[in-house]
């Protein structure tokens, strides 16, 4: 089944046609977004392991939502410093939102 989403441009109507299946996997991959930048906001120190671990996919899969979600603008990462249970200091990154990403949150809405 093929669906046409018709909108209107300056320069007249345009039309997109989309399979069922390539909408379906968008609205997939932006339901992992949203759940994604959830985890983000509620733990205290979110890593891509914590993130990959909670929801029960692979770093690979984090990774790659993350690098569109800095791309968009919705999350930030910093570099900070943690001390290991035997007291070694090692560098690694912890996540943010930024007030693009927690909008969607707050919202319900859709990240574009």
């Amino acid at each position: 089944m093929i669906c046409v989403i018709e909108g209107g441009a300056p320069g007249g109507w345009w039309g997109s046609a989309f399979s069922i299946s390539e909408l379906r996997r968008a609205l997939q991959n932006q339901k992992l977004d949203i759940e994604i930048m959830r985890c983000i906001a509620r733990m205290p120190s979110p890593n891509v392991s914590n993130i990959a671990e909670t929801l029960g996919i692979d770093r690979k899969s984090v990774r790659y939502h993350l690098y569109k979600l800095m791309a968009k603008g919705c999350v930030k990462d910093r570099w900070i410093r943690r001390r290991t249970g035997l007291g070694i200091p090692v560098l690694c990154h912890e996540l943010q939102l930024t007030e693009k990403g927690e909008f969607p949150l707050r919202e319900g809405g859709l990240i574009f």
